[in-house]
């Protein structure tokens, strides 16, 4: 019964997506995962503690502890991006995320 119940929120969460836009990550139900001026930096290396064919995001302020199954999740001052997302939109995103916050650096 479990593994049902996992799977049918896996499946809700799943039928969203994931929005990035100049001034927030958000979910496709309109929920803000994380407004760009609170990203400190992108992790998405091989050693990196990330989902799957995905990035984490160190925040500026630790937020509240969300999970949305195989999209992201959030524990503090982390937030994790990836899991079902496809490798090369993660890759294009974080590569995004970063030039934002270069950009806001200079």
């Amino acid at each position: 019964l479990a593994a049902v119940a996992l799977g049918d929120v896996m499946r809700r969460a799943t039928a969203h997506g994931l929005e990035l836009t100049r001034h927030a990550l958000r979910d496709t139900s309109g929920r803000v995962l994380v407004e760009v001026d609170q990203i400190a930096r992108v992790h998405r290396g091989v050693f990196a503690f990330k989902p799957s064919n995905g990035f984490t995001l160190k925040l500026s302020q630790a937020r509240g502890a969300a999970w949305m199954p195989g999209l992201w999740w959030r524990f503090g001052r982390q937030l994790g991006v990836g899991g079902v997302i496809p490798g090369a939109q993660a890759k294009y995103m974080a590569e995004v995320l970063e030039h934002l916050i270069a950009q806001r650096g200079a």
